[in-house]
């Protein structure tokens, strides 16, 4: 008997223990980010914004070989 009240306890407890945590960390980090200078900030944002550019058309020619690849593995599979 005593189990079973303990577990609804527990949920119920859980639920609202997440909910005001997540408050007081949220505040923790805010500060943390104005803190850093602004100037690195955009530095690595504008580092960043290339490479993601070259990584996006990688993708696409690996993925014309994928796709080529996915039909021979059937036919080996069968």
């Amino acid at each position: 008997g005593a189990a079973a009240p303990q577990t609804p306890a527990r949920g119920a407890h859980a639920a609202e223990n997440p909910v005001s945590r997540p408050a007081p960390r949220v505040s923790s980090p805010a500060p943390a980010a104005p803190t850093a200078p602004t100037s690195e900030v955009p530095a690595y944002v504008d580092d960043l914004a290339p490479e993601a550019a070259v990584e996006l058309e990688v993708p696409r020619l690996m993925g014309a070989d994928a796709e080529s690849d996915e039909i021979d593995l059937p036919d080996f599979l069968r």
